[in-house]
This record gives C-alpha cells, structure tokens and sequence, in this order.
C-alpha cells in the first residue's frame, strides 16, 4: 500500500510536467504493486488449503 500511494502522490506531481513522465512513473508503480499483490494472494491460498487439509485430516470439518 506504501508504494502504492507514493506512486499515485508521484504520477500527480509527474502530470504537472508532462503525460510521458506521468505514464513513465504510473507504468513502474504498478510494475511493483501487481506482482506483489499476485504474491499475497498465493500465500494466503496455500495457508488456507493447508488449514483446510489438516482439518479433515483430523476429522475437524465433516
């Protein structure tokens, strides 16, 4: 979220300047928070698939 805002807060200052360097800077921002975000939601799957393995394994959901 960090980087998410600082980039938004950059591109606005970069728009003042030009569309290019606006562009230039939108592009690289959002280079860093999709795979981020991809990477999140990876993690929180295989917890959860792991949880739900263990929990019928051990006969806690039916």
């Amino acid at each position: 979220m960090y980087v998410a805002v600082n980039a938004n807060i950059r591109v606005a200052q970069g728009a003042k300047h030009s569309l290019n360097k606006s562009l230039q800077i939108s592009f690289r921002g959002g280079a860093v928070t999709g795979p981020s975000i991809h990477d999140l939601i990876k993690l929180f799957s295989t917890i959860t698939l792991v949880l739900a393995t263990i929990f019928v394994n051990y006969g806690l959901i039916r």
